[in-house]
This record gives structure tokens, sequence and C-alpha cells, in this order.
């Protein structure tokens, strides 16, 4: 719709246009929202399907609304409640209707990345929600082992940028990766993390690294030791300057 002069007539159509599309759109939202999180459907698909749940629930973080940041807590909640052991995100959970066989089910991979994707949002919305960021990781950490290339890299990113305590063991695992990329990705995160154990994991691979590797792996573990020195563990830091040089 075009915009006209400020006050005109053309202003206030497009502005009624737009609240009575922002009152439909919560109208479906409350038509969807359940004590379990948002349905995909009111009927038929009147089940946590993870795409449709999360994206909805973002919608409604983004209206402020106090009735909308429950849904999404519940839909978080549900999802976490069954996640697989190995991390993966369900794509979807039916297990509401009686009169239906009970389903959680994994058969698209995307669900854990809207899950972390959208706790990032949200959280930048309406702030810290760590009870989530465990699940979260090991969503992300199940997506390294089954990512293609450019997904492993991503996720490395995303992993350094969250600083995930928990992904060390997996990240560290790259730093041996064939790609020089990969590893390199890898090299960086674990920098990100700057825990002791991130640092303790960079000098354990050491020596089995490519040499051109060798500088990044020494960004790395200067970026850990002055983490740890922010943190006040000095003598962690100090051993790790030390053996630097």
């Amino acid at each position: 719709m075009v915009k006209g002069k400020p006050g005109s007539q053309a202003d206030e159509d497009q502005e009624a246009v737009v609240q009575e599309a922002l009152d439909r759109a919560k109208a479906v939202l409350d038509k969807c929202s359940t004590p379990n999180g948002i349905f995909a459907s009111p009927v038929v698909y009147n089940a946590i399907y993870a795409r449709d749940a999360l994206i909805a629930s973002l919608g409604g973080l983004l209206s402020g609304e106090e009735r909308f940041v429950r849904q999404w807590l519940k839909t978080m909640d549900t999802l976490m409640d069954r996640q697989s052991p190995s991390g993966q995100i369900p794509n979807c959970v039916d297990t509401f209707d009686p009169a239906r066989n009970r389903l959680v089910a994994f058969g698209a991979a995307d669900a854990s990345l809207w899950f972390a994707l959208m706790l990032g949002y949200a959280e930048k919305l309406i702030g810290p929600h760590p009870e989530f960021h465990e699940a979260a990781d090991k969503a992300l950490i199940e997506h390294l082992s089954t990512g293609d290339r450019s997904s492993r890299i991503g996720l490395l990113s995303t992993l350094g940028i969250r600083k995930s305590p928990g992904s060390v063991f997996a990240v560290a695992a790259l730093l041996t990766d064939r790609d020089l990329e990969i590893a390199e990705a890898a090299a960086s995160a674990l920098g990100q993390i700057g825990t002791a154990e991130a640092a303790r994991a960079i000098q354990d691979q050491a020596g089995r690294i490519a040499e051109s590797l060798r500088p990044r792996l020494d960004d790395a573990l200067l970026a850990c030791g002055e983490n740890l020195a922010r943190q006040a563990d000095t003598t962690k830091a100090a051993e790790i300057f030390k053996s630097l040089y």
C-alpha cells in the first residue's frame, strides 16, 4: 500500500489494515494456545509441530503480551522434555489427544536448529532463560556429527558465540579434521568458550594438528587465558601465558 502524506486518509487506512491484521494474528495464536504450547492448528493438526510452534511463538513474543510469553515457555518445555538422548529436538509431539496414538517424531532435522535459533531471538526480546541453554547446546552438538561442511562451520561459530561449556569435547574433536576450515572454526570456538576445559582440550590436541593451524590454535589458547584472567583464575591463566611465551 502506498504511504500518503502524514495524517492523510491513506495513512489512516493503512494503519487500520495493519491493526486488523495484528488483531487477527493474535486471535489465531489464541485459538492455537494450549496448556502444552502452541498447536499448529486448533483442529486436525492439534499437536506441537516444532517449526510452526516456534515461529508462531516468536510472533507472539514480538507483541510483548504476557500470555504469549507463557505460550513460548510452554512450547519450549514440551519440546525440551522430549529431547532425544543424543540431543535431537522432536519435530512433532502429538501426545495430547486420548483418541490418537501417542507420537513423538524425530523425522525433521531442522527442529533442533529452530529450537536454538528461537531461544536466541527470545532472549533478545525478553531476557535470559538459562533453563533452556543445555538443551539448545545439546541440539547444536548433535548436528555437528550429521551436518554438511558449511553447517558444521556455522554450528561451531554458534557454539563459540554461545560460549557453550558442554560442547568442548565435541568441538575439540574437530581440531584434527582434514578440512582445515572446519579445524580453524573449532579452534576459534574453543577460544570463545574460553574455559579451563577448553584450554586443556586445545593443549591435548596440540601435537596432532596440522602445522598450518598452529597460529590459530595459539590465538585460541591466548583467548582462553585472557578469559580466565578476567574471571580471576590467575593460576590457570598464568600457566597458559607461560606456555605461549
